[in-house]
Order: structure tokens, then C-alpha cells, then sequence
């Protein structure tokens, strides 16, 4: 993580891969951020991921903010849009989602309730709602 200024950090990560049947795979995502209150973090995030196999480039742009309900609650509310390039780059999805996080006990199991809303080019960006229910487990 870097300081940029008093008030805003970022950190990027980078990864490549190889696999035998897939060929090559890069990603990176840059990542900056700030508290906006006391229990409230914006984060924005800028993602692309290239694959050799479909040759093509998928890039992600997200906007968040964090909020801790409590120690064991915490709140993520999100907009984003992710797409793809082959010759020339477009937009494929638009979303909007609230992540509701609890830890159940200890330190190792978790429940995430996630609503979103999604706008798809195969649907012509017509909303499609949806609901993610997960449960984490955690060995140490």
C-alpha cells in the first residue's frame, strides 16, 4: 500500500500465468482509497485480466463503500461496469449491489448476503435482479 497524499492510499497487484491447455494469462488491478468518515471506506478499482486463449482483453471498473455496522457486521455497497476488447472495447455489464457481511462465530465462519441489480448487453441492459446467499468457512 502506498500513501499519496495524507488521505488517499493505493496499491496495485499484477499476476501472470501459464497453463498448458490455456496458454498465458495476465491480470492487474490498481486499487485507490480513503476513509470518507470514521467507519466509512471509498475504494475505486481498475481491473484487467488478458487471456491468450480467447485473445481478448476483459476490464473492470468498480466504486465502493465500506461501512462497519459492528465487529462482527460490515456493509458494501457497490456500482460498477465490466467489459471486453477485441478490436475495439465495449461495455458489456452495469451493476449495483449492497454486500451484507456476518461473521457467525469465531473467527472462521462467515455469511454474505449480497442483492444486485444487472444490466446486460444480451439483455438489451434490461435490469435482472438477483440475490447471493454464502456461507465461508475459514481453516486455520
Amino acid at each position: 500500500v502506498n500513501a499519496l497524499s495524507p488521505v488517499w492510499s493505493s496499491h496495485f497487484r499484477t499476476g501472470v500465468e501459464w497453463f498448458n491447455s490455456d496458454g498465458f494469462r495476465w491480470e492487474g488491478d490498481q486499487v485507490f482509497e480513503r476513509l470518507v468518515f470514521n467507519d466509512l471506506l471509498f475504494r475505486t478499482q481498475s481491473s484487467l485480466d488478458w487471456r491468450e486463449e480467447l485473445d481478448k482483453l476483459e476490464f473492470g471498473q468498480t466504486f465502493s463503500l465500506y461501512q462497519a455496522w459492528s465487529e462482527k457486521e460490515a456493509v458494501e455497497y457497490q456500482i460498477g461496469a465490466f467489459g471486453t476488447s477485441l478490436s475495439k472495447a465495449r461495455v458489456d455489464t452495469y451493476y449495483i449491489s449492497a454486500s451484507y457481511r456476518h461473521n457467525l462465530y469465531k473467527d472462521w465462519l462467515y455469511m454474505q448476503v449480497i442483492p444486485e441489480l444487472a444490466f446486460l448487453r444480451e439483455n438489451e441492459f434490461t435490469g435482472e435482479a438477483s440475490i447471493t446467499l454464502s456461507f465461508e468457512l475459514f481453516f486455520r
